[in-house]
């Protein structure tokens, strides 16, 4: 439960719950009858179901930020020890301007 970005998951949540319960709601007046939301008792039971698949949208997504978080980093480690294991050479060009920036090669491949 530690270093999860809940702000981020909470408001994926809120996302998908709208768009379930919006959904639901939509194909209920498409197809009355379908999920059986004639009275308001009937609407009850849909709404706690929709905070329960809110809070297990929020921890879903908290859960997946980290394992994504976690995952960029080790490959930017993996990266970065590759960059530090190779051996560099000073260039011809170090200290001086990068001969392919120049003007005239800019307005030839605007032609």
């Amino acid at each position: 439960m530690r270093d999860l970005n809940w702000r981020s998951a909470f408001r994926k949540a809120t996302i998908f719950t709208i768009l379930w319960l919006g959904l639901v709601y939509l194909l209920d007046r498409i197809s009355p009858g379908l999920f059986g939301l004639e009275s308001r008792e009937q609407w009850i039971p849909l709404l706690i179901n929709g905070v329960f698949f809110f809070f297990l949208y929020a921890l879903l997504f908290a859960w997946l930020e980290k394992r994504r978080d976690q995952r960029l980093a080790r490959l930017k480690a993996q990266k970065k020890e590759q960059r530090e294991d190779e051996p560099r050479e000073a260039g011809p060009l170090k200290g001086r301007p990068n001969p392919n920036t120049s003007r005239r090669k800019l307005r030839r491949r605007r032609r």
